[in-house]
């Protein structure tokens, strides 16, 4: 092996730091799904909640059920997305160490950038899950407001999130 030299070190280190970097990025992103995650799960089980709850009209009922329908396949995007980043975030760790160990190897290279691409692929895929669970949320609100403007007021406890609450996205 090499003795380890800064002309060696450094060509190493610089090559290393692009998968580390979108390793970064797929943690911060991997993140944000993970609260979103959470914050779906939470509305479910408060829709869910209202209707059982034996004041809640048959009209709010049916818009309940077709917002839990939504929720359901946002709550199936997010985690495809989660999925999809955790395992770009395999590939770019492992690209990073692939790098690192087997820097003079030529025979090596094909596969560390195999793995580099697996990762943005990952990512990419994941984004697109993360969109159309955005497009399902648009969807969602659209249903809670139709509700409210039909002019069929649900009861209420007092309980209620309100219109800011990031949890009703």
């Amino acid at each position: 092996m090499q003795a380890v030299t800064s002309t060696g070190v450094l060509p190493v280190i610089a090559a290393a730091v692009t998968p580390v970097v979108m390793l970064s990025a797929t943690a911060a992103l991997a993140l944000s799904i993970t609260n979103k995650y959470g914050m779906l799960a939470a509305r479910i089980r408060a829709l869910s909640t209202e209707y059982r709850h034996v004041e809640t009209t048959a009209a709010r009922r049916e818009n309940i059920r077709e917002q839990l329908l939504l929720f359901s396949r946002r709550f199936e995007y997010a985690s495809r997305a989660h999925q999809g980043l955790y395992l770009a975030a395999i590939c770019f760790t492992a690209t990073a160490l692939s790098i690192v160990l087997v820097r003079q190897a030529d025979t090596w290279q094909g596969a560390v950038l195999v793995l580099f691409v697996v990762g943005i692929l990952l990512t990419v895929g994941a984004l697109c899950c993360e969109l159309e669970e955005i497009r399902l949320g648009h969807q969602t609100l659209a249903l809670e407001l139709e509700d409210v403007r039909s002019g069929s007021p649900s009861f209420c406890t007092g309980n209620e999130r309100t219109a800011g609450d990031p949890e009703t996205l």
